[in-house]
């Protein structure tokens, strides 16, 4: 899928929101196209992300997520290097 976007976006100079675009990335992912283009496919799961997202104050991507057993997080918001991460499972085992 993310082939065919890039292909879509470079070669074709179609924007990555252009729904022939995503038709074709859906197709490429073993999906249906038109299923995809529909409003209503996967709108209670993305709202629900959303949720989460708002929850943890996310306010870009990537971000990081992760939590114990016992609840405690650490997020890592943006492109990171690895230390971070090192540092984030660090701070969870102490």
């Amino acid at each position: 899928a993310a082939e065919a976007l890039f292909h879509s976006y470079f070669a074709k100079e179609k924007a990555p929101n252009d729904p022939e675009a995503l038709k074709e990335a859906a197709k490429a992912a073993g999906l249906d196209g038109d299923a995809v283009l529909d409003k209503s496919f996967a709108a209670s799961e993305t709202q629900e992300e959303m949720k989460v997202g708002q929850k943890l104050r996310v306010r870009g991507v990537p971000h990081f997520v992760i939590r114990t057993e016992n609840s405690r997080t650490e997020q890592i918001s943006g492109a990171q290097p690895p230390e971070s991460f090192v540092e984030a499972f660090e701070a969870l085992t102490r």
